[in-house]
């Protein structure tokens, strides 16, 4: 049985840091460490992307990711709260870097401002642990799709219009996907993201 681990294998700065995460027995030291050892790529720094990738940094999570070919534009800033006046006009992914590195400095932070698509190199992201797929198209959720089942990387899909929110933590076994015009269909019934392990769909009311 491996030794449980102690206070001695953080940092005095992230004790202090990280000690409302510690302090809840669900995560303690050991959850801690494992979210310091941790690779994120959000792909999409939206709406949903924003908010997702600043608790994942302000957390502790050690290695993000940060996917968008987008520029900040005046528009954005009453919900993409990651970003503000002075980051207008640029790029997204570069823009989110630089605001959580602000934010939390002792984590690794890529940017890559590109689009996802057919062209883009699946092998970027091989090393992650999680894709959070935080994008508004289904060509775009598909080509996600297709990068997590090349590298067999957990997804986490989110998505959220006016009052309602949807949630989705596919583990992959083995999956192929056919894309229509309209949505993504499953052909193969039992070769999918088989394992869903948490699904939720809120409607908020006013």
């Amino acid at each position: 049985m491996q030794a449980k681990k102690t206070k001695a294998e953080l940092q005095d700065k992230d004790l202090l840091r990280y000690n409302r995460n510690i302090v809840l027995p669900e995560i303690d030291i050991d959850g801690q460490l494992s979210l310091l050892k941790s690779k994120v790529a959000v792909i999409g720094l939206g709406g949903i992307g924003c908010p997702a990738a600043t608790y994942l940094a302000s957390s502790g999570v050690g290695h993000l990711c940060l996917i968008d070919f987008d520029h900040v534009s005046l528009s954005n800033l009453n919900r993409q709260v990651l970003f503000s006046e002075d980051d207008i006009s640029e790029k997204k992914a570069e823009a989110a870097k630089k605001n959580l590195q602000s934010l939390n400095s002792e984590i690794d932070i890529k940017s890559i401002p590109r689009k996802i698509d057919n062209k883009f190199d699946k092998d970027l992201l091989k090393d992650y642990d999680y894709i959070i797929d935080c994008t508004d198209n289904f060509q775009t959720r598909s080509e996600v799709n297709n990068i997590s089942i090349a590298n067999k990387i957990t997804l986490i899909s989110g998505a959220a219009i006016k009052f309602r929110v949807r949630l989705q933590l596919l583990e992959m076994i083995l999956m192929t996907c056919h894309v229509t015009d309209a949505y993504i269909t499953i052909c193969q019934t039992l070769l999918h993201h088989v394992s869903i392990q948490e699904y939720l769909e809120v409607s908020l009311g006013l």
